[in-house]
């Protein structure tokens, strides 16, 4: 009697024993369940052998039932804790900036994707009631994805074309776990696009972040493509360009770790990027103006309106003009330039060399040739440059220089000065011609010898020639 009532001790121990083990496995209760309704069935079973005093053949099935349990709570344990480490493993990291591009391989108006890569074109997601943009980044997704937060940058239409449905200002941004083309969200804010941080052509951009729900924001290796960021509105219409991007980040830094971050080398701040300039922290040129944020920021623009920065004028071509002449004598030079903007512009020549415009010109349109002339009156090597100045102040660099020399009238063998050494190569020019005399005075000036400054070199040049040599002596 008293090892029957030790048996039974024996073997509620090792039911308890079962069920412990099982209950550490939260992903095989119905095994757990069967196991435990199996030992019980046994246990009536056990308890007949024994008083039947069939001691051997209970303990017998105790031992296997005891091997089975054990083997199977192992078995368990090693399949949860394969599935828990698949689930834990890294893949591709989300965080980050995603564009809402307007591609989508059904070629449907209302839906767009989710991107890496920034458009290289004007792309427009339009629809009557909400836009959709699927996740569509290619990557290996394997493991548990978590969306803490939505950083919001889109421009949105405010102001409709002609002949378009006139846009509502309230908008609900949010996402979806599902692809479904429908509005239907798991989490959204407002915004209203009345109170907007740029304006441009029909377009505000706003500005929002999100903060989501973890546990709902979850996805499963794959399942990361049914994520899904949504606009629904009244008759929504959003852009994406070059020169305006439309984007969201997932996940961004807590403020702190945003202020020590300077991922564009643009001289700004993350944090100062998203929060005080509405910019783009991965990109140093938000509105694709050749001017980087910082520099809008430094000049009082909007780093998000590439149309408000006004932009210096292109250097003007090298001067076109004589690059040999006689003291005293007017000379026509000429040159050009374009303004990006458009703009007016007026020409600062530098006649002297010095890098100090001595002139301006009156403004003339962009693109036009300007005309002008110049004297120099003394005799000498000059340098020639010229500038561009649009109608707001902005000046472009200085142009190519052009270098000139004034000759002395009458200082014929070239010496810069006038007596009888000039009278040969005066007699050479108006008998043999100009080749003939740059053939023997290569750094000299044909027209020096043209006296009465006609244009020519012949007799009527004699006398006055002989009255300068006379008079310089």
């Amino acid at each position: 009697m008293f090892l029957a009532v030790s048996f039974r001790k024996s073997l509620k121990k090792l039911i308890f024993s079962i069920k412990y083990i099982y209950h550490l496995s939260k992903y095989y209760i119905i095994k757990i369940i069967f196991i435990v309704f199996t030992i019980k069935k046994y246990k009536t079973k056990v308890e007949k052998m024994i008083q039947k005093k069939l001691i051997a053949q209970a303990i017998f099935i105790a031992l296997i039932l005891l091997v089975v349990g054990i083997s199977t709570a192992t078995t368990t344990g090693n399949t949860a804790f394969e599935k828990q480490k698949s689930r834990d493993s890294p893949g591709q990291d989300i965080k980050g900036l995603y564009y809402l591009r307007g591609i989508d391989p059904e070629n449907k108006a209302d839906v767009g994707s989710l991107l890496r890569n920034a458009s290289q074109e004007t792309e427009i997601t339009h629809c009557d009631t909400f836009l959709v943009y699927h996740f569509a980044e290619p990557g290996n997704y394997s493991g548990t994805h978590i969306i803490s937060n939505i950083y919001y940058h889109c421009w949105l239409c405010v102001h409709a074309s002609v002949g378009e449905a006139v846009p509502l200002p309230m908008h609900r941004l949010g996402y979806s776990t599902s692809r479904d083309h429908n509005s239907n969200m798991n989490e959204f804010i407002w915004v209203d696009t009345r109170y907007n941080v740029s304006y441009a052509g029909n377009y505000s951009l706003i500005h929002a972040q999100q903060i989501t729900n973890p546990v709902i924001a979850r996805f499963e290796g794959n399942a990361m493509y049914n994520f899904t960021i949504k606009d629904v509105s009244g008759w929504p219409r959003l852009l994406t360009s070059p020169q305006r991007s439309s984007f969201v980040i997932l996940n961004v830094e807590d403020n702190t770790t945003l202020q020590g971050l300077d991922r564009d080398n643009d001289g700004l701040s993350d944090y100062d990027e998203l929060y005080v300039y509405y910019t783009n922290p991965f990109d140093p040129d938000t509105d694709r103006d050749d001017v980087s944020d910082y520099d809008e920021v430094l000049g009082g623009s909007d780093p998000n309106n590439y149309s408000d920065w006004n932009h210096c004028p292109d250097i003007p071509t090298q001067p076109e003009g004589p690059q040999k002449g006689i003291e005293g004598v007017q000379y026509p030079y000429n040159t050009t330039a374009s303004d990006q903007d458009g703009d007016q512009i007026q020409y600062g020549w530098d006649w002297d060399g010095n890098l100090i415009v001595d002139t301006w010109t009156d403004f003339i349109s962009s693109g036009t040739e300007v005309h002008t002339t110049h004297n120099w009156v003394q005799y000498g090597n000059y340098t020639i440059r010229v500038k561009a100045k649009d109608i707001k102040g902005a000046e472009s660099d200085w142009s190519t220089p052009l270098q000139v020399r004034m000759y002395i009238l009458g200082d014929t063998d070239p010496n810069n000065q006038i007596g009888f050494e000039d009278i040969n190569p005066f007699i050479l020019m108006f008998i043999n011609g100009k080749n003939a005399y740059y053939n023997a005075y290569p750094n000299g000036y044909f027209y020096t010898g043209d006296i009465n400054q006609d244009g020519a070199v012949n007799f009527v040049d004699i006398n006055p020639f002989i009255q300068l040599i006379i008079n310089s002596g």
